[in-house]
This record gives C-alpha cells, sequence and structure tokens, in this order.
C-alpha cells in the first residue's frame, strides 16, 4: 500500500526499507490519542494551522540544505535550523560554533546528500559532530534525525530519541504497546527500517479512519501526543521535581515543543530562530 505520494529522496541510492516488527502497537491506543489530539488542536484552530507549521519547517530545512545552498551554508543559517530542533538545541550550540564552517558544509552535505545507507549517514554525522560525550552524541542524532526527516518527511521517518530510543526502553512508541510496562524488554531497534515499518503501520490506520493528506506530519504531531502524555504522567508521579518535567504545561505545549514549532518566547532562546508559523 502506497501511503503517501512518494518524493525523490535527497539520496537516491537506497531508501529506507521497512521490516517486519517484532512488537504489535494496538489500534485502540492511536485512536485515543488521536482523538486527544484533534480535540485539543480545536482551541488552537484546527489541524491546519499545526500541519501548516511543519510544512514551514520543512520549506526551511529543504531550501537551506539543498545540494545548491549547502556549499554557501553558514553557522548563523544552521542555527537556525538548530532552533527548531528542541532535543538539541540547547546542547549542540557550542560545539557547532566551535566546529569549522567547511567540516559542518561537509558532514551536513554526507548527511543528506551523501552515499551508504541512512543508517551509516546518520551514524557517521554522530561520530563527527558529537565526539565521545555521551550527552553530545544523544543531541547529535536528534539532530540528525530531524535534518533527515524536515528535509524530505516522505523519505524518511523521525527517528528521534523521544520517538524511540532502544538503549533505554522509552520513547512515543512504546505507548502504544498495550500493557508495555508487564514486558521486560521492547524487541525493538534504533535502525531506520524499524522505524519506517512502525510509521507505515501507523500510516495505514491513519487511512482506514479517513486520513490521506500530510500524513507525514499528522504521525509526528500523534506521536508527539503521546510522548507528551507520557512525559506528563511521569512528572505528576514525581512530586516536588514535576514543574522541571513541564508538569504546568498542556500536553499540546508540550506536542508544539517536541516538534519545534512552538510560539516564539522573546528572551528565551540563546539561538535566534527563524520562525516556521
Amino acid at each position: 500500500m502506497m501511503w503517501f505520494k512518494k518524493s525523490t529522496p535527497p539520496n537516491p541510492v537506497e531508501a529506507v526499507s521497512p521490516v517486519d516488527l517484532a512488537v504489535e502497537f494496538d489500534a485502540g491506543i492511536l485512536s485515543d490519542k488521536l482523538q486527544q489530539l484533534l480535540e485539543a488542536m480545536n482551541e488552537g484552530g484546527g489541524l491546519e494551522p499545526f500541519v501548516q507549521a511543519l510544512r514551514n519547517k520543512h520549506t526551511l530545512f529543504a531550501s537551506t540544505l539543498s545540494s545548491e545552498q549547502l556549499s554557501g551554508l553558514t553557522h548563523d543559517a544552521f542555527m537556525l535550523l538548530l532552533e527548531t530542533v528542541f532535543p538539541a538545541r540547547r546542547k549542540l550550540a557550542d560545539e557547532l560554533r566551535a566546529l569549522p564552517q567547511a567540516r559542518l558544509q561537509e558532514l551536513t552535505r554526507a548527511l543528506i546528500h551523501g552515499q551508504g545507507s541512512v543508517d551509516e549517514r546518520l551514524l557517521a554525522f554522530v561520530d563527527g559532530l558529537g565526539g565521545r560525550e555521551r550527552k553530545t552524541r544523544r543531541a547529535a542524532w536528534d539532530l540528525g534525525a530531524e535534518l533527515l526527516h524536515f528535509c524530505d518527511p516522505e523519505a524518511y521517518p523521525l527517528m528521534c530519541r523521544w520517538v524511540w530510543d532502544a538503549r533505554v526502553q522509552s520513547g512515543a512508541l512504546r505507548e502504544f504497546i498495550r500493557a508495555n510496562d508487564s514486558l521486560p524488554e521492547i524487541p525493538l531497534g534504533q535502525e531506520a527500517a524499524q522505524f519506517e515499518a512502525a510509521r507505515r503501520w501507523f500510516a495505514e490506520q491513519l487511512a482506514e479512519k479517513g486520513f490521506y493528506r500530510d500524513i507525514p506530519y499528522l504521525l509526528d504531531l500523534v506521536l508527539a501526543q503521546a510522548y507528551a502524555d507520557y512525559v506528563l504522567a511521569m512528572s505528576n508521579g514525581m512530586g516536588m521535581m514535576g514543574s522541571d518535567f513541564g508538569a504546568k504545561m498542556e500536553p499540546i505545549e508540550w506536542v508544539l515543543k517536541l516538534l519545534g514549532i512552538e510560539p516564539e518566547r522573546p528572551g528565551k532562546s540563546r539561538i535566534k530562530r527563524a520562525s516556521v508559523h
């Protein structure tokens, strides 16, 4: 089943093909999360403004990182992209500013337009940018995952750690597995093929519910809704630490923050940001 109109991937050597998953997602949970998301978005003008914000983010990434533009990519231009990547923007600014401009261009070009599999290119980007420090490598993974996805949302699934992190067995995908708390381990890896298999299952479910347009963006929103619910549930059980994990935020606010499309808050960011609204 072709669930969206495929564009030509930036790297035609190897597209992402799905594999059979060793986990089963629950259609009922998806229905509940989708309904919750749609109800929350109704207060903000419905689904379209949120999808449009993600379309704008895609346009920003695709135009900035096109093959023609990459040779002139500057630190300032790259910082505009970083500002929209919530898991990385507070952790990689110094490393990126210290990186020679030519090296930044080289790493980004190899990730977006280079040869080899998606997994190989993403890992090379992490090695080149993240070094050996675990925190920096995690942020570099999230940045690389978003660069790929928002350059071409149809070709690449969103592979941020908040979607799924096999190392710590946490992420939005876990929230769609019924009785997941009773499982000693979730047999889901970190490979692009597994992310792709997961999103095709979600897309097929959404098609059965009558959603056919802007599926990559709707999937991003649904996954963010699931992870926002998880974050808030965790914070509510942590007592006084709750505010540190966003307990005072509404779920829809967390959805927008995770996807880097939350409204601007003057004076709250270290990095000048581009508008995706």
